[in-house]
């Protein structure tokens, strides 16, 4: 699920450095990742082509390799953000409090469709 959070960082903004992205990470979902783990990951979408290196401002620090979302990175992240919760976890595990991180950041056309969506499914969890 991880993979996901950091797209959606980057489908929420602009292209930022990593210590960038994983500040906000902490920020917004109150967890503290180490820099490795963040940075493997990274590593990772870029090899899976979801995420790529965007080109450096002039006059910024070149150890600072600012990143940006690929096309296949937005498809990836708003697939994943429609999809069922699945099961519910610890409260910064599961899916539903990772999604709800974003919800803010979704169109407001659809974020109706997304909160009835999650209703239903709790509800039926909630049945069983």
């Amino acid at each position: 699920m991880f993979r996901y959070l950091v797209l959606g960082l980057l489908r929420c903004g602009s292209a930022r450095h990593g210590y960038a992205l994983m500040k906000e990470y902490r920020e917004r979902a109150g967890i503290q990742v180490s820099t490795g783990n963040f940075y493997r990951e990274l590593a990772r979408l870029v090899a899976e082509g979801l995420v790529q290196t965007a080109s450096r401002s002039p006059g910024t620090d070149p150890r600072r390799a600012p990143y940006e979302i690929t096309p296949a990175g937005v498809a990836a992240f708003d697939t994943w953000l429609h999809e069922p919760l699945g099961p519910l976890i610890a409260a910064q595990d599961d899916g539903l409090s990772a999604r709800a991180v974003f919800l803010a950041d979704v169109a407001s056309d659809a974020v109706a469709g997304v909160l009835d969506r999650w209703q239903e499914e709790l509800w039926l969890k909630g049945k069983m």
